[in-house]
């Protein structure tokens, strides 16, 4: 059994509309101050076997979120 987990952070630019995936906080927090919307993921990727592979995505919501703080 093979089982990672990784964060990924989506960020839309309200303006255009256009959408891009990072993996650094820090961008995302800079991004997330220009007023981009952010997109929080939570990967966790699972092999059982050689043949089956499961995924799992957890998504957080940083604008409009009264549970967020930077600092996290």
């Amino acid at each position: 059994m093979d089982i990672s987990n990784y964060t990924e952070y989506e960020i839309v630019v309200p303006e255009t509309n256009k959408r891009f995936f990072t993996r650094e906080r820090y961008e995302a927090i800079a991004h997330y101050r220009d007023s981009c919307l952010v997109f929080e993921h939570h990967i966790t990727v699972h092999n059982p076997t050689p043949h089956f592979q499961t995924r799992m995505i957890i998504t957080r919501p940083w604008h409009n979120n009264p549970d967020f703080r930077e600092e996290d």
